[in-house]
């Protein structure tokens, strides 16, 4: 059996991002999705001298679906079990940190104790930025050594940039065809600011500036939406729910920015597509957003602790001549074009090739 890769949690149904990563990087380890129990499992058929590597992604994974805290705490616990015996047997572990805290933190002790674990256990933590590792240093006690640094790659292999007149795509929405047009995007969680945002909206007395909310709510908007003046709940679209992938270049391309007011944030896969897909971002200026987007070249940023910081931002957008836009946008897809899963891929395969190089000796599983 050659040297294996085993990844958890499988979200490629829902986020390209595994799939470029293992497409681009780990063809010869045969990556597949898997519990740590698989895991071991694949450890247990393997000769001494074969490596498996357990990726961790979203570690909220684990618990986030249980029903109540002791359920959460149990599971977490039993996870991490798993994982000791894991690396008792030789096995190696990557951690992937992709957010300070997961998107649903209902269970915080929960994940405070299983970070605790996966800081004392994991052979190497991955990060996509600066942003990351700062984090990863000052809140888990991770040192250098055991850092990794590999950005986010943009989702060229996946979509495509639609061009000409927005018109058509614009029509498809249910927008005039001379509106000033937000979008906000993604799997909406409450981090990602869809309240505030809602609210900076509301409050802004542009009737030719339309937003579309697509995506599916995992923090329900339905209150917001409601407190809306009539004569602007009128210049919302709603597209709620998981986007197909052919929708996403319509939506993009219908729009003139995305919008993205994060309330916290290491990586922002949201904005990477966006940039993509030739559109400039408005968001806050949190390190991790800022090491992506550049204020004024890629897009405009704003001070996260300005009470009305997002409002003033998308002011200055709509203030923009159509040149100054356009070439804000041409800007985006070239920052995108940086971030090239080839050359990412190269870093990957280094990085796996380091952790199959210092496999610990094999131990027998009971």
């Amino acid at each position: 059996m050659p040297h294996r890769l085993v990844f958890f949690p499988d979200y490629r149904g829902a986020n390209p991002y595994q799939s470029l990563l293992y497409a681009h990087s780990a063809e010869e380890l045969y990556p597949e999705p898997g519990s740590i129990a698989e895991a071991i499992a694949v450890r247990r058929r393997q000769a001494p001298e074969e490596a498996t590597i357990f990726h961790l992604h979203w570690e909220d994974a684990v618990y986030r679906n249980e029903p109540d805290e002791a359920s959460a705490r149990t599971a977490a616990e039993r996870f991490a079990a798993e994982l000791e015996r894991f690396v008792d047997s030789g096995g190696t572990v990557l951690w992937t940190l992709h957010n300070e805290i997961p998107h649903d933190d209902r269970f915080p002790s929960v994940r405070a104790a299983l970070r605790a674990v996966l800081a004392r256990l994991v052979d190497l933590v991955h990060v996509h930025g600066l942003a990351g590792v700062r984090f990863a240093r000052d809140e888990l006690g991770i040192g250098p050594e055991r850092l990794a640094v590999v950005p986010h790659g943009n989702y060229r292999p996946h979509v495509a940039p639609l061009r000409g007149p927005r018109s058509s795509s614009r029509s498809a929405l249910g927008l005039p065809e001379d509106a000033r047009v937000l979008l906000f995007f993604g799997r909406l969680d409450a981090y990602k600011g869809g309240a505030e945002l809602l609210e900076a909206f509301g409050g802004l007395d542009r009737p030719e500036l339309w937003l579309v909310v697509a995506g599916k709510q995992v923090a329900p908007l339905d209150d917001s939406l409601a407190a809306l003046p009539e004569r602007v709940r009128g210049r919302v679209r709603v597209e709620a729910g998981q986007i197909p992938r052919e929708r996403i270049p319509i939506l993009f391309h219908a729009a003139d920015a995305l919008v993205a007011p994060y309330r916290r944030v290491l990586t922002s896969g949201a904005a990477m597509l966006a940039l993509t897909l030739a559109r400039p971002v408005i968001a806050p200026a949190h390190p991790g957003l800022g090491e992506l987007v550049r204020d004024g070249v890629e897009g405009l940023l704003y001070d996260p602790a300005e009470p009305a910081g997002l409002e003033r931002a998308i002011e200055r957008f709509l203030a923009l001549d159509v040149e100054v836009r356009r070439a804000l946008e041409v800007r985006a897809e070239e920052r995108a074009g940086l971030f090239d899963w080839r050359m990412l891929g190269n870093l990957y395969r280094g990085l796996f090739a380091m952790l199959i190089a210092a496999r610990r000796p094999m131990r027998r599983l009971d």
